[in-house]
Formats: C-alpha cells, structure tokens, sequence
C-alpha cells in the first residue's frame, strides 16, 4: 500500500519535477518537489518522507552530494538517484549513496511502483509538513 507515503523529489528540471509529482500523484503518494539542490535537507527535515528521489545532474549540488548528505542525516530514508546521463556517475560515488536505488531516465510508473512498495509512512509523522520557503509543497496528492 503506498498511499501516505511522502516523498522529497529534488529535480531542477521543472518538466522532469512536475511529471515525477503526476506520477507519485498516481500511486497515491505525498510530493515535495525541491528544484533547488541546497534546499533539499530542508525539504527532509520539514516533510518526513519515506523516500527521496534526486536527479544525479544539477547546479549547485550533484544528486550524489544530496543523496550523501540525506543519507548521514536521514539514514532511514530510502535513497534514490536517477539520471538520463549515468555515465556520470563514478564508482568511486557509490559508498558514499549506498544503499540507493539507480534508476535510469526515461523510466516507467511501474519502476516507481516497484521502488516505493516496501516503504511505509513514517511513524508519528504525517508526512504533510510545511514546505520551506523556495520549495514547492504537494501535499496530500492521493486520490
């Protein structure tokens, strides 16, 4: 069952973003589309999600970085780096994000299916914070 389950979706691509939060929307989950990379621990702390997806390419900050930061503060926050470009990513980048899920670019609704159908909503958490300012909120996003 994924409906309540909150998600921190850091994409700085608005079409990617957006498109990311109608698919969530489908599988009954809460979004929180962050375009900002440097916003992003911001977006963890205020939403309590279950998952955070990053674009591994961005300014400011790689989804690495994002996902390495999420991970030592957040550790049982499910990681997952995606990119049309994962030629980008070096090995030495991986200890840094594991365990994380990679999914390539263009990927399916039913990979994101598969990606959030272990996950739960976070205990005594209603995962429908308040964005920080820069941040969109969507907040309760399930049929």
């Amino acid at each position: 069952m994924t409906e309540g389950i909150t998600v921190v979706i850091v994409e700085d691509e608005p079409l990617v973003g957006h498109s990311l939060l109608r698919q969530f929307d489908k599988l009954g989950c809460h979004g929180h589309l962050v375009r900002d990379p440097l916003l992003a621990a911001a977006a963890l702390e205020a939403a309590h999600p279950a998952l955070i997806i990053s674009d591994l390419n961005m300014p400011g900050l790689s989804g690495v970085d994002v996902l390495s930061a999420a991970r030592e503060r957040h550790p049982n926050v499910k990681r997952c780096l995606v990119s049309g470009s994962l030629h980008d990513l070096k090995a030495s980048d991986l200890p840094r994000i594991q365990p994380c899920v990679i999914l390539a670019k263009p990927f399916r609704l039913d990979d994101l299916r598969r990606l959030i159908s272990t996950l739960e909503p976070v205990s005594g958490e209603d995962g429908a914070g308040a964005a920080p300012e820069g941040q969109e909120e969507h907040a309760a996003l399930g049929p």
